[in-house]
């Protein structure tokens, strides 16, 4: 009886479905790999940068040493043997030099390093050696670091250094070796385990009904048994053989509908996002619609704010489109249009840029992380390209033309999202009325704004 106790007791932790017993084997291999690797891998990390730094004090020992044994005077006027120790010194050093605390002194070593005045205001008080970040832009660097120490007991010079801590040390197999070790002795236990979960447990079921079967055999040998008992054990033995039947197309079903359910729900999820993607693109161009651009735009504002960084806007507009589609037909626009948004796609930088049908002949394209420059250079492009196509797909006198606007978020300061777009279709209208194929923000300065009546209409 204590025995069954502590039996039952000692396996109360693990799963009572074999399902469980199995999750929690894969949980373990992952744990036995993963965890021995990811401390060596600490460890060798924790090596190399232990090395870096010897490497950084090294350097310090033998400037030091060159200028008490070279006798330098100061820091204005290194010695000869000084710089020939300091040419012999490893390429981690990219800039050396010794101050006064007055910020005078001399460079020793330059290479590819920050300015002179912007390296002297990092430094605060001699660190005794220390490695600390170099600030590049503003945020540490995770490649460059600053070391200084004192010259004199009085703290009136300081030499100091810039440390390249690019070169990573590879993980030593030394050090590789005593984790893979750990993960196959974890490996081998999480075997023995799995051997005492999964295979006893089915053994012991096998056994079960070996026995059943032996002792209904048993009975039905029997010398002198009624016949009643012997009909009585074959119905149990039926019965067993039913009910392991039931048990097995239960369990198969089971699986079948979950099946189903996964495949049918991966489905509707294939459907909800093609409905939702076809819902944001515009039927003839393959554009995004105007709908997902102030959805797009919105986000780009808020992202584009937060990361400081320029958004520019290019409102186009297709110069008599009303002419073609009234001389030619709706099908000649429907061309141009599929034209100019397979343009619009081609000279748009991929996974950054991105263009929009805003609806009838008007199409917007946003340009992130750009400048002026960049946004007049693209808009030129765009509307010099489709000059040359339009006189083969516009039948008619004068031909079918684009005039672009551009407005910057920052460069014209333009508080909303609604501000910007309207900014640039101000842009739009004043290279139309100026007979120009560009126009930007900056031409408004000093013109009263002007809207076209569509624009007017929009609103």
């Amino acid at each position: 009886m204590g025995d069954s106790t502590r039996s039952k007791t000692g396996r109360s932790f693990l799963p009572g479905t074999l399902t469980g017993r199995a999750i929690l084997l894969m949980f373990g291999v992952v744990v036995a790999i993963a965890v021995p690797f990811a401390i060596a891998f600490r460890q060798c990390a924790d090596a190399a940068g232990e090395q870096h730094r010897h490497i950084a004090q090294a350097f310090m020992a033998l400037v030091l040493k060159a200028h008490v044994v070279g006798g330098a005077a100061s820091a204005s006027q290194p010695t000869d043997n000084w710089l020939r120790d300091l040419e012999k010194l490893e390429t981690r050093i990219t800039w050396a030099g010794i101050f006064q605390s007055d910020g005078n002194g001399v460079e020793l070593r330059r290479e590819n390093a920050p300015p002179r005045d912007e390296i002297l205001m990092q430094i605060k008080e001699p660190s005794e050696n220390k490695l600390q970040p170099l600030l590049v832009n503003g945020r540490p660097s995770k490649r460059y670091y600053l070391i200084n120490t004192a010259m004199s007991a009085e703290g009136q010079s300081y030499l100091a250094a810039i440390v390249d801590l690019s070169a990573a040390e590879a993980p030593s197999l030394g050090m590789l070796f005593p984790a893979a070790m750990a993960s196959v002795a974890a490996l081998v236990l999480l075997g023995l385990a799995a051997q005492s979960w999964i295979g006893n447990a089915a053994k012991s079921v096998a056994a079960r009904i070996t026995s059943v079967e032996s002792d209904l055999k048993a009975l039905d040998q029997a010398i002198g048994a009624p016949a009643e008992l012997v009909e009585l054990a074959e119905s149990l033995q039926q019965a067993q053989r039913e009910l392991l039947r039931y048990r097995t197309e239960a369990t198969q079903l089971k699986y079948s509908l979950e099946h189903q359910v996964e495949q049918r729900t991966k489905a509707a999820e294939r459907a909800v996002e093609q409905a939702t993607r076809e819902a944001g693109t515009d039927a003839l161009t393959r554009l995004a619609n105007r709908r997902q651009l102030e959805l797009d735009l919105a986000q780009c504002f808020e992202n584009d704010r937060a990361i400081q960084s320029e958004l520019a806007a290019l409102w186009i507009d297709v110069d008599n489109f009303k002419l073609l589609n009234d001389t030619a037909g709706h099908q000649a626009g429907d061309d141009l249009l599929g034209f100019l948004g397979e343009l619009l796609r081609a000279t748009t930088r991929q996974g950054i840029d991105q263009p929009y049908r805003y609806g009838g002949d008007e199409f917007v394209v946003l340009l992130k992380d750009s400048d002026i420059m960049h946004a007049e250079r693209v808009a030129e492009q765009i509307a010099a390209l489709f000059a040359q196509r339009a006189r083969t797909l516009c039948p008619v006198d004068p031909p079918c033309a684009l005039s672009i606007g551009i407005a910057l978020r920052r460069h014209h300061i333009t508080p909303t999202a609604e501000a910007l777009l309207q900014l640039a279709d101000q842009a739009m209208y004043f290279a139309k009325q100026a007979n120009r194929r560009v126009a930007s923000a900056d031409d408004l300065r000093g013109v009263q704004p002007q809207r076209s009546q569509r624009a007017v209409a929009r609103r």
